[in-house]
């Protein structure tokens, strides 16, 4: 059937219908609006202030009105890769990795010790690059080196850096937690991203800073005093492999924000959850889009189509008169020039060569030998 072309083809005198203003009339110019259709996948957003967490902002699902689900609070979904940065964490907390460790991008079969079955884990996409770097793994959300990473360092270790980020909620023990295998809330998973953000300090969420009654005595105060739980320079290693994620990974279209922002992407098995998590120094969202019953999303829905443009909007509207700044390397970070190929350290005009956070007493000590780089080629979005 040909697409309608005025109001009258699709709509009778009387229908009642959802319409979405585009402009208020103005002179002669009459209201513009744009027919709404009742979307049948839910969402969810927490936006939190990093520093005092206080909850700036909570959407629990579409509607209005007590006694809704909050799916901010009260569901637990699988967060996908957005659970991957607590796995480089736990690496990079070993003292064995750093952001320029090689991983190799290729198929492996693995025996999981804790379920005893073997699991041969794929990439989205199905391609795999071989010899990479961690930041480009991270970047690029290979799946391959998330798994290789748990396999090494070790579930327990992953789970511990979890906890002490933040995140509560039961976790499997088995490799398949590299990949966001256990259900979150939106609220803890956002709140662990915080942790991030301010270099390890964890603090719980703020609804209510404080509660005076009639006679100014003080009922309930939060204690919003933060907790170092992780080491400073092992956040800030994760904190700047999230902003290559931004800058050239999977989440490129929040470059439109035009300040520093460092976050992650996530797509579940058959699309059933979308995420994206994205913070500046100064606010940290997440959002979760999915149906209530687990059903797919579609083709395609990944965190960076679905999730991505709902925190865009927020954030472009949050950060409006916010002056945007610079994540701050704690002291016992260097930086040296290094090859992202090699990891090798370079000279000023290497082609290709970026500057990489190191721990103290950990950065490279080898210059990269002469030659043509390696042309890594191109490269599609990965989730």
């Amino acid at each position: 059937s040909r697409p309608p072309e005025r109001p009258s083809d699709v709509l009778d005198v009387g229908d009642v219908v959802d319409v979405r203003i585009l402009a208020l009339p103005e002179g002669d110019e009459p209201a513009r609006g744009l027919l709404e259709q009742e979307p049948k996948a839910e969402a969810a957003l927490v936006a939190m202030d990093p520093q005092s967490r206080e909850v700036r902002a909570m959407v629990g699902g579409k509607g209005i009105g007590a006694g809704r689900f909050n799916r901010a609070i009260q569901a637990r979904r699988q967060p996908g890769s957005t659970f991957k940065p607590f796995v480089y964490a736990a690496a990079f907390a070993s003292g064995e990795y750093s952001p320029v460790s090689i991983c190799l991008d290729a198929p492996r079969v693995y025996r999981d010790p804790w379920t005893g079955k073997s699991w041969k884990p794929e990439n989205y996409g199905g391609r795999f690059d071989g010899e990479i770097t961690l930041r480009t793994a991270l970047t690029r959300s290979k799946n391959l080196c998330s798994v290789a990473l748990i396999d090494e360092v070790g579930v327990e270790a992953v789970v511990d850096v979890a906890r002490k980020a933040g995140i509560r909620s039961p976790l499997p023990k088995n490799l398949t937690l590299a990949l966001g295998s256990g259900d979150l809330t939106v609220l803890e998973i956002v709140n662990a991203y915080a942790t991030l953000a301010t270099n390890g300090r964890y603090a719980p969420a703020v609804f209510v800073r404080k509660v005076v009654g009639p006679d100014e005595e003080v009922l309930l105060e939060a204690d919003t005093e933060p907790v170092q739980t992780l080491r400073p320079e092992v956040a800030y290693q994760v904190v700047s492999l999230m902003q290559s994620v931004v800058e050239d990974g999977t989440a490129r279209a929040v470059k439109e924000l035009g300040r520093p922002v460092a976050g992650k992407t996530g797509t579940t098995n058959e699309a059933r959850n979308a995420w994206f998590i994205g913070f500046t120094p100064q606010l940290v969202a997440g959002v979760w889009v999915g149906f209530d019953d687990n059903a797919p999303l579609g083709r395609s829905e990944t965190g960076g189509r679905a999730a991505i443009p709902i925190w865009l909007d927020f954030m472009q509207r949050a950060l409006e008169d916010v002056p945007p700044h610079e994540f701050v390397a704690p002291a016992n970070i260097v930086f040296a020039h290094v090859d992202p190929d090699t990891g090798k350290l370079a000279p000023p005009d290497h082609e290709g060569a970026r500057t990489e956070p190191f721990i103290a007493g950990t950065e490279p000590t080898e210059l990269v030998e002469d030659g043509t780089p390696v042309d890594r080629g191109l490269w599609e979005d990965y989730e």
